[in-house]
């Protein structure tokens, strides 16, 4: 994947304009990538994504509610992204996408704090 300088601007930007499904997948990329940074692997070398949000656990570098997110956020991403489910445009579900977008950003700005 590449990224602009900054991935962060991208995210709020995405935020603000409610592309929030954009700014999850944005952040679940940027996820891999400085997860693997602060695991001292390879960008390119191949992680399974839960391996790389369990590995950021175990070696402490996230606590277990930070885990707990990314996973969720993981798991709402998936079927749309790697499925072709549909996003379903109701307000309950736009609030939902709303939250997680909000917490993938802050889990980003963890993450780049932690570099």
């Amino acid at each position: 994947w590449s990224f602009t300088k900054n991935v962060i601007a991208d995210i709020s930007r995405e935020i603000e304009a409610r592309s929030y499904f954009k700014a999850i997948s944005t952040s679940c990329q940027y996820f891999q990538v400085l997860g693997k940074q602060l695991l001292g692997k390879n960008v390119k070398e191949f992680m399974e994504f839960p391996q790389i949000i369990n590995s950021l656990h175990s070696r402490n570098i996230i606590d277990g509610e930070i885990c707990s997110k990314m996973h969720n956020i993981r798991d709402y991403r998936n079927p749309i992204e790697h499925e072709g489910a549909g996003f379903q445009f109701n307000s309950e579900e736009v609030k939902k996408a709303e939250r997680l977008a909000t917490e993938a950003l802050n889990i980003c700005k963890l993450l780049e704090g932690k570099k």
